[in-house]
């Protein structure tokens, strides 16, 4: 179990070591990888000077194809001055007219073996002024026939520069690859142009290739460095394995009871600090435990001392808690009885409490009745002076009615001869009138007059007719007045009577109420005294039932408290008990060590 563990911290070691070698290694893989990718891609769109910049293989390539054309240019095989033709050969139709027939198999040839010489290059070339185009090696499937170069931009830069050019990437659909044309211009010995010569370079197969040997440079570095790292760590591992084996031994030897165990510190280093701090632990653990052996004989011999006292406590306490009980049970009886009696007496009182209200509530009746009854009689002896105004006021009614019954008759006989009068004038008025009428002219006037006497007269007649009318309705009101003032005066006397018999009835009442009023007063008086001594009796024997319940209470309380002091005792006992035996089992146990 121990070996495995070793192997196992060893192996998360290597592993970890492994870790920190393949990831950053792995990311490094992949940032070559993009970077290839990026130049792949750049195959498709970047110019010359872009990939250069991008990937320094390429940029050596391109070096070695300017510096072989450059030798190719300079050379007399491309200079058409200087050839000798060859053999005419007409297997050529897929080259431009204007090329010389004679040397189409001539440039086919040397050209073709100028490019197996230089990998990535796919097209050897020979433009001239004439639009002649030799081209090598070409496929059957390459047709050249009107392909014109004066009109391409690498052999107008190249005449126009006079050096090495370069002309920007472009796809072939019929063979599918990414080509780029590096040209320079032939000149003769006076420097006249005779033509541009020119690679057509392979990007894609350069890219390719250029990826695959930075896959190769990068595996090979990668697994370089996996196994210079994973010796180092295989050696650290081994190193750091063997030191935690020796400090293994050491725990063992200590687990086992052996504190005279040492580490042997070698080095400057964490495992060298934690050797010496586990020597130390050990020495300090080592005087500990001496210590404590000591300590546990003193513990050994000082709970026998407190086990045997608190036997002697618990006796005596449980002889106090007895005694004590005792107390609290008869203080405890004595309260209930006073508690029992004060019921009692609070029940008398609350009777005592209810007379005393009725009592008082009597006291207050028979005072209102008192005053109900002397109020009565001074209004009853109002009443009787005012029915007595009022019989007189009745009879000077009567005699004031029938005194404007007779002045009432008077003015009926005034009025009768007012009618007389009036008929006499009206009678008058009409012989005027006819008196009138017989003077004619000069009796208008008298006629107008007399006719407004006999108008007046009549007016007067009907005046008359109503005011007798009316003293007629008079005359018959003032008889019914006359009798209903005779009934009142019956009424009256027989009210007089009633008032006086009330007024004795009254006068017997008071005398009744002022006696009851007398037996309350006596009655309340009494009562007062009861419920004082009732209060002084209640106050004596709550004093005593509160005295009587303090010291129940406080018995209880002894009580309690003295079984909580058993209780401690008992706990502290057998604390005591468990503490020695605690001691005997350390002793045991300390002498297991070797110190």
């Amino acid at each position: 179990m121990k070996h495995s563990l070793q192997l196992g911290i060893r192996g998360k070691l290597l592993w970890m070591f492994a870790l920190l070698i393949i990831l950053p290694l792995s990311t490094l893989g992949l940032v070559s990888y993009s970077n290839t990718q990026i130049m792949e891609t750049m195959v498709f769109m970047g110019t010359k000077e872009a990939l250069s910049a991008q990937s320094p293989d390429l940029a050596r390539q391109f070096a070695s194809f300017e510096a072989a054309l450059e030798k190719l240019a300079a050379s007399p095989d491309v200079r058409i001055d200087k050839i000798k033709p060859g053999v005419v050969w007409d297997k050529y139709p897929n080259l431009p007219a204007v090329n010389r027939p004679e040397f189409n198999q001539y440039f086919v040839d040397y050209f073709s073996k100028v490019a197996h010489q230089h990998d990535f290059v796919e097209h050897v070339f020979l433009a001239t002024d004439e639009g002649a185009y030799y081209i090598a090696p070409i496929a059957p499937h390459e047709n050249f026939s009107i392909f014109n170069p004066k009109e391409e931009g690498w052999y107008r830069q190249a005449v126009e520069k006079k050096q090495t050019v370069w002309s920007f990437p472009r796809f072939d659909v019929s063979s599918g690859m990414n080509t780029i044309t590096v040209a320079r211009p032939v000149l003769d010995e006076q420097g006249n142009m005779l033509g541009v010569v020119g690679f057509d370079v392979n990007l894609r197969a350069m890219a390719i290739a250029a990826r695959q040997g930075i896959a190769t440079n990068t595996l090979m570095i990668t697994a370089a460095a996996i196994l210079v790292g994973m010796a180092a760590a295989l050696l650290f591992t081994t190193r750091l394995t063997r030191r935690i084996k020796q400090m293994q031994a050491g725990l063992e030897q200590v687990a086992a009871g052996d504190y005279t165990a040492e580490l042997n510190v070698t080095g400057r280093d964490e495992m060298a600090e934690v050797s010496d701090s586990f020597n130390h632990m050990v020495h300090s653990v080592r005087g500990l435990l001496a210590q404590l052996q000591k300590a546990v004989a003193q513990l050994h011999e000082s709970s026998d001392q407190v086990t045997h006292h608190t036997r002697l406590n618990v006796q005596q306490m449980e002889e106090g808690v007895r005694a004590v009980n005792e107390i609290a049970n008869g203080a405890a009886m004595q309260a209930e009885q006073i508690e029992k009696s004060v019921a009692l007496v609070g029940d008398v009182k609350e009777m005592t409490d209810v007379m005393t209200a009725s009592i008082a509530q009597m006291r207050e009746v028979s005072m209102r009745a008192h005053g109900a009854s002397e109020t009565g009689l001074v209004q009853m002896q109002e009443m009787d002076h005012t029915v007595g105004e009022c019989e007189r006021a009745v009879t000077q009614v009567v005699g004031t009615i029938r005194s404007l019954q007779q002045k009432s008759l008077r003015v009926s006989d005034m009025i009768g001869l007012i009618n007389h009068i009036a008929s006499q004038t009206n009678l008058l008025a009409l012989n005027a009138a006819i008196e009138a009428a017989r003077a004619g002219e000069h009796g208008r006037g008298f006629a107008v007059v007399a006719d407004e006497v006999r108008k007046l007269a009549e007016q007067s007649r009907h005046s008359t007719e109503e005011i007798t009318a009316l003293l007629q309705d008079i005359s018959a009101d003032i008889d019914l007045s006359v009798e209903t003032m005779n009934g009142m005066q019956g009424a009256i006397e027989h009210q007089t009577h009633a008032f006086g018999r009330v007024q004795a009835q009254f006068r017997e009442i008071t005398a009744f109420v002022n006696k009851i009023q007398a037996q309350t007063q006596q009655l309340a008086a009494f009562m007062e005294q009861i419920d004082l001594k009732q209060s002084e009796m209640v106050g004596s024997m709550e004093s005593i039932a509160n005295v009587s319940q303090q010291t129940a209470a406080s018995a209880e309380e002894v009580a309690a408290t003295t079984d909580e002091r058993l209780k401690s005792f008992a706990v502290l006992e057998a604390a005591a008990q468990q503490l020695r035996d605690a001691a005997e089992r350390l002793d045991r146990e300390l002498q297991k060590f070797t110190v």
